[in-house]
């Protein structure tokens, strides 16, 4: 590391924790925890189904696992109401995938201690809580689930996800920091650690090629990070990713048996495992980031992302007027 690095790091760690006293502040203002999360949205009220005498599924891929607990009471009443009215698998999929989507938020947060249950109740969870909701309910609801870790592939195409920049792994990881620093009217001290953050990533990123060039058939050397869902239809097993709601991805769209956006849009990247549950998270990790060292620049780019789908909400509702004007 050099000296201006280190330097730049310093400067960055002063103005995060700027941020973060700021947000501390503004939350006891509000009467809110000071490690309460960016979003304070109503809560969601949640039906419980009786579980007396209910036959609950312990067969693999159907079965409660860590942070997809698909027999909590709340879970069970959801699937029974996704199931009204006949739905066959696949309409009940649709439902459960579009609800997944559009009802909860994505976002940088610390998880919810409900699991699954809290991110519904919340309204907002990060990638995983989403994922977890998704799994929870398609097990729920009698339709086997298992989980997909995505990395770059093997040989050459995965070698051209490394070389690429937007398009390829590091522009997924980092698209929602790329995206504030271009939004005009930014705190610019949230910008100062958005771009060393990105520094951060290019320099693993260079690193990541460098590697690459010297096994050009590799196999597995970058892991994203990111995971998705499949879902079993028949002899089938359909891949599924619920995390972008409707608004992140417009004017784009994306519905359930499509190709996942980070399949069909990344270049190079392919699903590089399966499992029954998500690998464990450290919790003090989590609150260690989201609650102390970058809360106030998380609020910042939770807000952004607001935004975004504020913009993208628009463009569909103007979409829908003229679909409906003809």
């Amino acid at each position: 590391m050099t000296l201006g690095t280190f330097r730049e790091l310093i400067v960055c760690s002063c103005l995060a924790g700027q941020l973060s006293l700021e947000a501390y502040w503004q939350r006891v203002r509000e009467r809110r925890s000071p490690f309460a999360p960016t979003f304070n949205y109503p809560r969601r009220p949640l039906r419980r189904a009786s579980l007396a005498d209910r036959a609950l599924s312990c067969e693999p891929f159907l079965r409660p696992t860590r942070g997809a607990d698909c027999h909590a009471p709340e879970i069970v009443a959801l699937a029974e109401d996704f199931r009204a009215g006949g739905r066959d698998d696949r309409q009940y999929l649709e439902a459960v995938y579009d609800f997944v989507r559009n009802s909860i938020d994505a976002c940088f947060d610390r998880p919810s201690p409900r699991g699954c249950v809290g991110a519904i109740e919340r309204g907002f969870g990060i990638c995983n809580e989403k994922l977890n909701v998704f799994v929870a309910l398609a097990r729920a609801g009698g339709v086997p689930a298992r989980y997909c870790s995505l990395g770059v592939a093997p040989g050459p195409s995965g070698l051209q996800a490394l070389m690429c920049d937007d398009a390829g792994i590091f522009g997924a990881v980092t698209s929602a920091y790329r995206r504030f620093l271009a939004e005009e009217g930014t705190d610019p001290r949230a910008r100062r650690v958005a771009a060393l953050l990105l520094k951060r990533f290019s320099r693993i990123r260079q690193t990541a090629k460098d590697i690459a060039r010297a096994h050009p058939d590799h196999d597995g050397i970058v892991q994203l990070g990111h995971y998705m869902a499949e879902v079993r239809l028949g002899d089938e097993w359909i891949p599924v990713d619920p995390i972008m709601s409707d608004a992140d991805c417009a004017p784009a769209t994306q519905r359930f048996g499509e190709k996942p956006l980070f399949l069909r849009k990344a270049v190079g990247m392919t699903i590089t495992g399966r499992m029954e549950a998500l690998p464990p998270a450290s919790r003090l990790q989590a609150w260690f980031f989201y609650c102390l060292a970058l809360r106030g620049f998380m609020d910042q780019i939770n807000h952004s992302r607001n935004r975004r789908r504020l913009n993208g909400r628009q463009q569909l509702d103007r979409r829908a007027h003229v679909l409906a004007a003809r």
